[in-house]
């Protein structure tokens, strides 16, 4: 266990955000500043390549995703997601907080 990351949570401000608002926060967050995130997440017990702009023709696959909201996506608040950059070394856990006022469970 001590190799195991803790997944970092990462607060999302709608449930209409985008994947490429998700990007963009990844890219302007002072304590990530990545340059081309590739993201995938375990969907339906399914690993799924959500968006790789490295690789020329999975970008071209995942582009569509772009403009797809998070939720559209099949992400949902507590999903874990794996973000790979040239920034880190290795691939990094974050763990989406979506805004619980649309949420009746408490």
């Amino acid at each position: 266990m001590a190799c195991s990351q803790i997944p970092r949570e990462i607060e999302i401000e709608d449930s209409k955000y985008k994947l490429q608002n998700l990007i963009d926060l990844l890219c302007e967050r002072p304590d990530l500043q990545m340059k081309s995130p590739a993201i995938t997440a375990i969907i339906d017990g399914k690993c799924k390549t959500l968006y790789m702009q490295m690789v020329a023709s999975i970008e071209e696959k995942t582009r569509e995703n772009l403009s797809k909201t998070l939720i559209e996506l099949g992400l949902k608040d507590g999903t874990e997601i794996n973000v790979a950059d040239v920034t880190t070394p290795s691939t990094i856990t974050l763990k989406l907080k979506f805004p619980q006022d649309n949420n009746a469970s408490q």
